[in-house]
């Protein structure tokens, strides 16, 4: 089903009563669970995945959208709170991954994973005005090999004027700016033996967090000094081995690994493993940690995102299978959809969650977990809509914000479906449209 579709579905949702089929409505006429406004399409037709997104903290109605693509990122801007999206011009790197932040002077910071020379450097792409034009770019890893010799890295702002850059390349490093990006610190290696790194988080107190698997442990590095030390504590171990393409050719713990902190001590760590959606809390800091939790409740779950509230409450989103089956042995009935998990114990021993659909179906078939391993459509590859084995057309994540009253936002792609675009072109190429969701009523982490 395309973008167009899924407005009538939702409204069908939301009018039923009954276990899944929409919202129970309180006495006094607020939801019971998230309610999303009908999907908004930012951009058609894009041959890239992994949407980031960003809020400006100045201007909440200010929302921005980028992703990898050739020959640099691609960035959407909306004014409006994601009612509308325009495009805005590419970042001044070379793409291969995208990450977006924004500073409390509302300064876009743009990280690609290539410059224009070919090489994994880092550059970060900054604008002072909204991303109607970049200002400046800078390679903050300066790497003398390949692009492919750096991988996923992650940018944050925090402060006018203040940023922070992380990626992995053998080790994890770690870089800053204080001067809106003109000049970055030399490269520091926060962490080594990392196989998959997740993006930067920072409390009220300023502590930095990341997470990372090492092949048999999730991990997470903690900094309290704006990042020129780190400390690292082991958050849960994984069940089974990561990535072991001899006896696990799909792997069993798939990309990211992501954290997010409240105002109060707690931390929380997410991942998807095998068929499931895995969280662990802890609640002094990241010194230690609780037990792991099962997020999903009987359907497979994949790339999950996580949100914290004041105290105690996250949104976990991630996409959610009609069935219980391995993501890479999806068949042509299975179908996949954005679902919101939401918790306001999630610090305790024993949380509870929330389901909620966000979207309606988003892809059919199979979900690789695998990354550039992954056999089947990528990008311009393979046949469009076409439920195959190794089909990595949705990359390896999506991303969630919430905005001041603690709605939830959402970004991800949208399979085109030549059923639904009558288009030729999504019979031989595998095409998204980038869509979004706004929380418009029911529980926020507000």
């Amino acid at each position: 089903m395309g973008p167009a579709r899924l407005a009538p579905l939702l409204v069908l949702l939301l009018l039923a009563a009954g276990a899944g089929a929409g919202p129970l409505r309180g006495a006094a006429g607020t939801a019971s669970v998230p309610v999303f406004a009908a999907p908004v399409v930012i951009a058609a037709d894009v041959a890239t995945g992994e949407p980031s997104l960003v809020v400006d903290p100045n201007d909440a109605s200010r929302l921005y959208v980028a992703a990898p693509d050739s020959p640099a990122t691609d960035v959407w801007t909306s004014a409006d709170g994601g009612a509308s999206w325009l495009r805005a011009p590419d970042t001044l790197g070379a793409s291969g991954d995208s990450s977006l932040a924004v500073d409390a002077a509302g300064a876009l910071y743009a990280a690609d994973l290539c410059s224009v020379s070919g090489h994994g450097d880092v550059p970060v792409s900054v604008s002072e005005d909204h991303a109607a034009t970049w200002a400046r770019v800078v390679n903050v890893a300066t790497e003398s090999s390949g692009c492919g010799s750096a991988d996923r890295q992650w940018v944050l702002a925090a402060g006018a004027g203040h940023a922070y850059a992380i990626w992995n390349d053998g080790d994890t490093y770690f870089s800053k700016t204080t001067d809106g990006g003109r000049t970055w610190l030399p490269p520091l290696s926060i962490s080594s033996n990392v196989i998959l790194g997740g993006p930067l988080a920072r409390d009220g107190a300023g502590t930095l967090y990341t997470a990372y698997d090492d092949g048999l442990e999730i991990h997470l590095l903690r900094s309290f000094d704006d990042g020129l030390t780190w400390v690292d504590t082991k958050a849960a171990d994984e069940n089974g081995a990561l990535r072991d393409f001899a006896t696990h050719p799909l792997g069993t713990v798939n990309s990211f690994v992501v954290a997010a902190a409240d105002e109060h001590g707690n931390v929380y760590v997410v991942w998807s493993e095998e068929k499931d959606v895995v969280l662990v809390a802890s609640r002094d800091g990241g010194a230690t940690f609780g037990p792991r939790v099962t997020v999903t409740q009987g359907k497979t779950g994949v790339f999950p995102w996580v949100v914290a509230g004041p105290s105690s409450g996250v949104d976990v989103a991630f996409y959610e299978s009609n069935q219980n089956l391995e993501p890479d042995q999806g068949q042509a009935i299975t179908t996949w959809h954005v679902t919101l998990a939401q918790s306001f114990d999630a610090a305790s021993a024993a949380p509870t969650f929330t389901l909620t659909p966000v979207s309606g179906v988003v892809h059919r078939g199979s979900i690789c977990t695998t990354g550039i391993a992954c056999a089947g459509p990528q990008n311009f590859l393979g046949v469009g809509g076409v439920p195959t084995p190794g089909d990595r057309r949705l990359y390896d994540f999506f991303e969630m914000r919430v905005d001041p009253a603690g709605n939830a936002l959402v970004a991800y792609p949208v399979d085109r479906w030549i059923v639904d675009t009558k288009d030729p072109f999504d019979a031989v190429f595998s095409d998204e449209s980038f869509t979004f969701s706004r929380q418009v009523d029911g529980p926020t982490l507000g």
